[in-house]
């Protein structure tokens, strides 16, 4: 993996993972919860992290022409924007599993 393509990989999995945490969040103390999404919430933060990645590539590289278009940049883009929420459900799950 190139140097630039780490960039988007990590770029996209901290954002995305970022996301899910966001969602995650509850607000008990004021009795107000954010609601239970049910996993769509890692849904939501992939299909961010496509159009971000895809559209990277696609609209600021080819269209405006302000760097080079690489399919790889997209692809580790991809592979990242699906490890970020799935490291969020795993560390969760593991949570979870000691507390209770």
């Amino acid at each position: 993996m190139k140097p630039d393509e780490k960039k988007h990989f990590w770029i996209l999995y901290f954002l995305t993972a970022a996301i899910v945490i966001v969602f995650r969040l509850q607000l008990d103390p004021i009795g107000w919860m954010v609601w239970n999404m049910y996993n769509w919430d890692c849904m939501i933060a992939f299909g961010i992290g496509l159009v971000i990645a895809i559209g990277k590539e696609v609209i600021w590289d080819k269209v405006l022409g302000k760097g080079t278009p690489q399919p790889y940049d997209a692809f580790w883009g991809i592979v990242g924007s699906i490890l970020g929420p799935g490291t969020v459900l795993l560390v969760e799950g593991i949570i979870l599993l000691f507390i209770q």
